[in-house]
């Protein structure tokens, strides 16, 4: 039988884990040097979905992910549930867009590094060879998003 309150716990500890990974500080943007980054500068504006996690030292595919989770919790959970994805505005704001629900957030763009606030939580974002990355500190996991 189909137990919707647990696959809906295991995405929402997904989701916290993303946000509690992905976002330290609010602010405006500015560059490692202290000067204000510009779009064409940023290396962080545009849309990045949810592409893979790091599990312990193993890789996982979103569609891995998904198998992984659903042996974990005995739930089927789909690589759609896992679908997740934040957009950076070039003026410090943004959203995670994940079920079906958009949160907004603000960033400060730091160059190789964007401290975001979601909820009240606050995260680091890497941007590390054209994708982005947030390691969980509860879990360790890290995840990455590309665009």
């Amino acid at each position: 039988m189909f137990n919707f309150k647990k696959v809906t716990a295991v995405a929402a500890a997904f989701a916290l884990s993303l946000s509690a990974v992905a976002f330290v500080g609010c602010g405006g943007n500015s560059g490692s040097s202290g000067t204000a980054q510009t779009q064409s500068d940023s290396n962080f504006v545009g849309t990045w979905n949810f592409s893979s996690i790091n599990i312990n030292g193993q890789e996982m595919s979103v569609s891995e992910y998904a198998a992984y989770s659903s042996q974990q919790t005995g739930q089927e959970v789909t690589a759609d549930m896992l679908q997740a994805q934040y957009v950076f505005a070039d003026d410090g704001t943004g959203k995670l867009v994940f079920m079906g629900t958009e949160t907004p957030f603000t960033y400060t763009d730091n160059g190789n590094t964007a401290n975001v606030t979601l909820n009240g939580t606050e995260v680091v974002f890497t941007y590390d060879g054209g994708a982005l990355k947030i390691t969980d500190a509860n879990t360790g996991y890290i995840s990455t998003f590309t665009k």
